[in-house]
């Protein structure tokens, strides 16, 4: 990969980032697309017929957040594993533990996470939301269904604790859903609703976000399990 004179334009990026989407991960080797992607960072392998593909593109979008381009449009790109991972990926960068789709019974957590200096939890419900998601009933519901899901993981925590070290660590869990847009955002039916613009915010200053939210059920879940 050639070395860049200078980062790409942010919308000439963000056009290259939604062609790779609509082409499942791949782009025409040596075509615009192809060196824009490069030029930013992002590791591109020979594919098949004269295609060009991502090797690990939620590492790579993270990586374009840290250099300033707006996570929500590098999010974009993603498909709904990538953006989970991305969410894991970010929060391990920041010192948390974090597991993905940690399954209890018939449930799914898609993200867990704990923090080993606070004690803290986040049980995250990802959700590729586009602009149109503002039906407050329905945000209600999946907030309401996402806190329901933490407090089944926590009642069932012997049975994770030996093998899920967030279950370990985290003293006291809080429920949360991360959209793709903003849509709405808040704290609805016990969970809080989290644009991923607002992700580094929300993790960096959960302590306080949880201590503003006077209401019932409170945010924070109690782990019997924790060690």
């Amino acid at each position: 990969m050639r070395t860049p004179l200078r980062l790409p334009d942010p919308q000439s990026l963000y056009s290259a980032l939604r062609t790779l989407r609509e082409g499942g991960g791949c782009v025409k080797e040596s075509s615009p697309e192809a060196t824009l992607l490069e030029d930013a960072g992002i590791r591109l392998t020979p594919g098949l017929g004269g295609w060009v593909c991502a090797q690990s593109l939620a590492e790579d979008a993270l990586r374009l957040a840290e250099k300033g381009y707006d996570v929500e449009r590098v999010a974009e790109a993603l498909d709904w594993r990538g953006f989970e991972e991305l969410l894991a990926r970010y929060l391990e960068a920041s010192g948390w533990v974090v597991e993905r789709n940690l399954r209890f019974g018939r449930r799914e957590v898609d993200v867990v996470a704990a923090h080993p200096i606070s004690g803290l939890g986040l049980s995250i419900d990802c959700k590729r939301w586009g602009g149109k998601w503002r039906k407050t009933h329905r945000i209600r519901e999946v907030a309401a269904e996402q806190r329901r899901r933490t407090e089944e993981m926590l009642k069932a925590c012997r049975g994770l604790v030996s093998k899920h070290p967030p279950i370990r660590i985290g003293k006291v869990f809080v429920s949360a859903v991360v959209t793709l847009k903003e849509s709405v955002r808040g704290y609805f039916g016990g969970s809080f609703i989290v644009p991923i613009y607002y992700l580094r915010d929300f993790v960096n200053n959960l302590e306080t976000y949880v201590q503003l939210e006077d209401t019932d059920p409170e945010p924070l879940i109690k782990n019997p399990c924790a060690r």
